[in-house]
């Protein structure tokens, strides 16, 4: 499958679920996003994370795909 056709794909299932296009690049910043949410809300550790995601390092995740207001909001909960 190559890239036009993967998005097709997923610009047709985002249709059928009736819920805002996604792209490859979108839907990889959400997964991101969700799972260092997931992280800060259990109080899982870093290494954790990376598991989870497949980065290396997690500064490329906190540099590249995380919104700052999400970081911050769980720290003032």
């Amino acid at each position: 499958m190559n890239r036009e056709m993967f998005g097709n794909l997923l610009s047709k299932a985002c249709d059928k679920a009736e819920i805002p296009k996604y792209n490859a690049k979108n839907l990889r910043s959400t997964y991101i996003t969700n799972a260092k949410e997931y992280v800060l809300k259990n109080n899982l550790s870093d290494a954790t994370l990376l598991g989870i995601t497949g980065h290396r390092n997690v500064d490329t995740i906190n540099n590249h795909y995380i919104q700052e207001q999400i970081t911050y909001s769980f720290f003032f909960i």
